[in-house]
């Protein structure tokens, strides 16, 4: 930073008529033998600093950045067993009120920074002396910093303030800061990325069970920071012989995630599945960030024998944590990572939910605790199909109450399910939806998908198993 402050770099000095390359200069007060922020500025805000910045007045002249290490720097740096004269300290010094060295390497620091912003994810890390130590320059500091992160959305700014130079480093502040925007450094699901999500099946308590996905694009929904994208369906070519396939975006970032499906299965990146989803992730995942991706299934062979009528099967697991067995809304979700640097990472599982259901039962709003008992009611099974599970249970839309999903990106079921009826009689509850041939009902069951990059568990992990390669 006293680079910075000074406005330090290297040119050619001419001293005694020999030039020498390679030089550190800098602008200085006449007062001081130094580059320093605390020698003083010739205007008071940044603003004015910057605004000023070209004036002719203002092109004031560089010359050897620090009399007192003048013999040391001819010896150390240069291999001369005596240092040259020094005939020009009085050349190069500027009086009080100039432009000084500390403002121009402000604007310059402003200027790289900001055009910085416009190609990546710029964070600073400032550490401030106490405004006793040139309180102007200061807060001529805070103003530039204030000044990138409001004019720059790519810009973050930590700032701490320590007594001096030397509990900088020593003390426990730069840790703290450091540690808190760790994750931010390291962008460990970058373009590249994609996670793949087997639909569920299996035997259960030696019943066989088999989930589908619904292949409705009004039942997707993938966010970022909460904010939805527009899916677009994929024709032709570009389904990558997928049985359905939607492209996500928003108005500035047109291709920022691909969701296929492949209804009866496919192999890709040398792993092979049956029914599943791969979604590829195009663009860099941040924390602050989290991208979420929302679908439905449906149970296509709930147990419906007469004979048991009443009996749970399954437990409710909205995020796998439980570690229950059977009835997998999916059989793995799979997130494999690829960073910043286009090296793989160490695929991530994510949970295994689970769902639960008694034969021949509807189940209405499910207790979160799992295994709880649900009361059962009756409907008369009609030639109606069952209707798409919607954001909200509606007469028009019965049966289904999207719930929203939760912040550690588990797959959560709706508040309302169904898996029809083993008798006839009136429908006791209008959210129930009706089914129609008993061999065909199906238990409808809205996901949250492999809720991505939020979790901050699994980034910690990673980051972890990344630390290695990030050295640099």
């Amino acid at each position: 930073f006293s680079d910075l402050y000074g406005y330090i770099y290297r040119g050619d000095l001419t001293i005694d008529g020999v030039t020498y390359h390679d030089v550190p200069l800098s602008k200085r007060l006449g007062s001081w033998n130094q580059g320093s922020l605390s020698m003083g500025t010739k205007y008071s805000t940044f603003a004015d600093a910057y605004a000023h910045r070209n004036d002719a007045e203002n092109q004031t002249p560089d010359g050897f950045f620090r009399d007192s290490s003048w013999d040391s720097y001819w010896n150390v740096y240069r291999g001369l067993n005596s240092a040259p004269a020094n005939t020009i300290a009085g050349s190069y010094q500027v009086g009080p009120n100039s432009y000084s060295g500390f403002e121009k390497s402000l604007c310059l620091t402003y200027d790289c920074l900001t055009s910085a912003a416009q190609n990546a994810r710029v964070i600073l890390v400032n550490n401030s002396f106490p405004n006793g130590d040139a309180t102007n320059a200061q807060n001529m500091i805070k103003e530039m910093l204030d000044a990138l992160e409001s004019g720059n959305s790519g810009v973050t700014a930590y700032r701490y303030t320590t007594g001096n130079a030397d509990e900088a480093l020593s003390g426990g502040a730069a840790g703290n800061i450091f540690d808190g925007i760790l994750e931010q450094l390291i962008k460990l699901v970058d373009n590249g990325s994609y996670v793949a999500d087997e639909i569920g099946s299996g035997m259960f308590d030696e019943t066989p069970y088999d989930f589908a996905f619904v292949n409705d694009a009004s039942r997707l929904s993938l966010t970022v920071g909460g904010e939805s994208l527009t899916a677009t369906a994929l024709l032709g070519e570009d389904l990558n012989d997928a049985s359905a396939a939607w492209q996500f975006s928003d108005e500035e970032n047109p291709n920022q995630f691909t969701l296929y499906y492949y209804e009866n299965g496919t192999t890709y990146e040398g792993n092979s599945y049956e029914e599943c989803l791969i979604w590829e992730i195009h663009v860099p995942v941040m924390k602050d960030a989290p991208v979420q991706l929302t679908y439905s299934v449906r149970l296509t062979n709930p147990q419906t024998n007469p004979d048991t009528f009443g009996e749970q099967y399954g437990k409710y697991d909205a995020d796998g944590s439980e570690g229950y067995s059977g009835l997998y809304t999916n059989n793995s979700a799979t997130l494999y990572p690829k960073n910043s640097y286009g090296k793989s990472g160490q695929p991530e599982a994510f949970g295994k939910p689970t769902v639960s259901y008694k034969a021949g039962v509807s189940v209405i709003d499910p207790d979160p605790t799992p295994g709880t008992p649900l009361e059962p009611v009756t409907s008369t099974p009609d030639s109606s199909e069952p209707p798409a599970s919607g954001s909200s249970s509606t007469p028009s839309d019965p049966g289904v109450s999207s719930r929203p999903a939760v912040s550690d990106g588990a797959s959560e079921p709706s508040d309302s399910v169904s898996s029809g009826s083993p008798s006839s009689g009136s429908v006791t509850d209008p959210d129930v939806p009706k089914t129609g041939d008993d061999s065909s009902l199906v238990l409808w069951v809205t996901l949250a998908g492999a809720a991505l990059i939020g979790i901050a568990g699994m980034l910690l992990i990673a980051g972890r198993k990344e630390n290695e390669d990030l050295s640099d």
